[in-house]
């Protein structure tokens, strides 16, 4: 009778998870390749998930590891059509002050988004080790799954995402990106397969008597 009401128990619970589970998902890129002569010292980490934010948003997570501030963020979205009207809100910066970042659609060169970070005010900068999320939303609804695309620019650069940094060596510029292929698309729900995979073993190993 205990056995029955535990795996009973189990059952709703995850009836009433799956819906949450298979929604959320998330898509991290390192952005560690240099464009150019000059290194820029470490990488852009841009981790996207659309857990815990509402449907059609995602949350963009981005960590500075290089040495010097981050000028612009360029992520590539399919199909660009739906990300007309895109805004930025809930801006949230972990470590250090920075402040909310333009965004825009630089279609002619390439790129589908443009994050415009602040360049002036040493405080306001996504500076050296610092860290900060935000809530991207856009017309048309986005998905994780529409960041996970190719492309480049008029330069002949390929990637899928590149970030600009600025005041690297005392005053040089440079560009990181990740080439050629991003870090796997997770979705948190697939571990449900694996659970009805070790509930079948064990059941296989003790059969009723």
């Amino acid at each position: 009778m205990i056995r029955r009401f535990a795996i009973s128990l189990t059952a709703m619970m995850l009836v009433f998870m799956m819906p949450m589970m298979a929604g959320a998902a998330t898509l991290t890129f390192v952005l560690d390749q240099n464009f150019g002569a000059v290194n820029a010292g470490g990488p852009v980490t841009v981790d996207i998930t659309d857990e815990g934010v509402s449907a059609g948003t995602v949350k963009i997570t981005v960590t500075n590891g290089t040495d010097g501030f981050l000028n612009d963020l360029f992520l590539n979205y399919t199909p660009s059509a739906d990300i007309g009207g895109g805004s930025v809100g809930s801006y949230t910066p972990i470590t250090g002050a920075s402040t909310t970042p333009g965004v825009s659609y630089l279609a002619l060169q390439g790129f589908a988004i443009d994050f415009a970070f602040a360049t002036s005010d040493d405080s306001s900068k996504l500076n050296a080790d610092e860290k900060a999320s935000f809530v991207l939303s856009a017309t048309g609804g986005l998905t994780v799954a529409g960041f996970n695309t190719f492309g480049g620019n008029p330069l002949g650069e390929q990637y899928h995402a590149v970030a600009h940094i600025n005041a690297v060596n005392g005053g040089e510029s440079a560009k990181v990106g990740e080439v050629p292929e991003p870090a796997t698309l997770l979705l948190v729900g697939s571990g449900l397969a694996g659970l009805g995979v070790i509930k079948r073993k064990r059941l296989a190993g003790h059969p009723k008597s």
